[in-house]
This record gives structure tokens, C-alpha cells and sequence, in this order.
């Protein structure tokens, strides 16, 4: 007997929507009010590479090194700066 397809997520038929609906809750887990939203990126093994770098020698995760870049980059108010 074939099992169906596992279905990991679904398409959406509005993008406004779909971008407004945001994250889903899990039953039985409290909402993090501290994340906002997921982006995942495709980057060349060098970048990764030298991104993973970069964030080890400030002592910080690869998402906190990027948080930080993307508020420099596209902040509307001012924001803490990025460890150096």
C-alpha cells in the first residue's frame, strides 16, 4: 500500500494574504512575541562560509550577525548598531 505525499506546506492563492496571515500557532506552545517572521535565503557555500566567520569572531550566532546587517540595511528608526 503507497502512503500518500507528505504535505509540508501549501501554496498561496493571495500573496497579501498569505504575508499578512504570518506564523500559525502550535497548540500547546506560547506565542514568541519576540520573533516576527521566518526568511530563509539561498547563498553560494563561500558567502555561508564567510558569513559563519564573520559572526565568530563578534562572538555572535549567524542570526543574530544577520539581524543586525538587515536593521542597518532597511531600518526605518534608529537602531543599535552591529557589534564589531
Amino acid at each position: 500500500m503507497k502512503k500518500p505525499p507528505l504535505t509540508i506546506g501549501t501554496t498561496p492563492d493571495d500573496a497579501q494574504t498569505w504575508v499578512k496571515r504570518g506564523r500559525r500557532a502550535t497548540p500547546g506552545r506560547k506565542p514568541d512575541t519576540s520573533h516576527i517572521a521566518r526568511i530563509t535565503i539561498e547563498v553560494t557555500p563561500a558567502l555561508r562560509s564567510a558569513i559563519k566567520l564573520h559572526a565568530f569572531a563578534r562572538g555572535l550566532t549567524v542570526a543574530a550577525l544577520l539581524r543586525h546587517v538587515l536593521e542597518r540595511e532597511f531600518a526605518t528608526t534608529e537602531s543599535s548598531a552591529c557589534p564589531r
